[in-house]
Parts: C-alpha cells; structure tokens; sequence
C-alpha cells in the first residue's frame, strides 16, 4: 500500500458509525468496503472488542448492506479505532501495520473463481 493509512472510524451523522474494511481476502489492499452498523446497536452492544467487532463483521455481508464487492470474509482486515484485526476462520486477531503491508495482492495462482480467494483459506 503506498501513501498513508487512515484507520479512523467516525461516526456519521445519519445514526451510523463508519467502519474500512480491507478486502484483502479476494482483492488487494486497496479495496475497501465501508460499513456502516446503526449507532445504536453499536452503543447498545456488550462492551468486549469481540462483540463489535463480529457487529463490523454481520453488517459487512451483502444479505445486509448489498454492495458491488464481495461481502466481508476470512482474510479481510478490519479498521476499528486505531487498530486492525483479521477476520480468521474463527474469531478476529489483531495485527500491526507493518504485517499489515507485507499482506500480498492474491493473483491468480491463488485463486478460483477468477475471484482471488488465497489459497491459505480453501
């Protein structure tokens, strides 16, 4: 990723808080999927990290906020404060910048689907 990284969520002023998600998973770095979860079923959730963070992760999925990109999967990186987390095959674990940058583009040899998912996750 060249340039800066912003990893700060704000809160918008529609009754949503805004969250990047990293669609490291079928695309590369770059490619971001904001998702916006209501402000209060953010403030009303349990206080653990891991409660939010699966809140970032349920609304990142296109059965609820349909976009034109994959919906939020394994292998994604989510921005939350000032801090990143991996999605993994269970759970979320944080991860530094630096490994975040050293995270390679998939390319075809690890992919199916023309889609780009690594081959680490099939």
């Amino acid at each position: 990723m060249t340039g800066k990284m912003t990893m700060v969520n704000q809160p918008e002023n529609k009754g949503y808080y805004s969250y990047m998600v990293y669609l490291t998973a079928f695309c590369n770095r770059e490619t971001i999927r904001m998702v916006r979860i209501p402000k209060d079923e953010m403030d009303d959730s349990p206080d653990e990290l891991d409660a939010k963070l699966q809140l970032i992760f349920h609304y990142g999925q296109n059965d609820f906020q349909e976009m034109p990109m994959p919906s939020v999967s394994v292998g994604d990186v989510i921005s939350f404060g000032c801090e990143l987390f991996m999605v993994k095959p269970t759970g979320f674990q944080r991860m530094s910048k630096q490994e975040f940058e050293t995270i390679e583009t998939p390319t075809s040899k690890k992919a199916y689907f023309g889609c780009c998912l690594r081959t680490e996750y099939v």
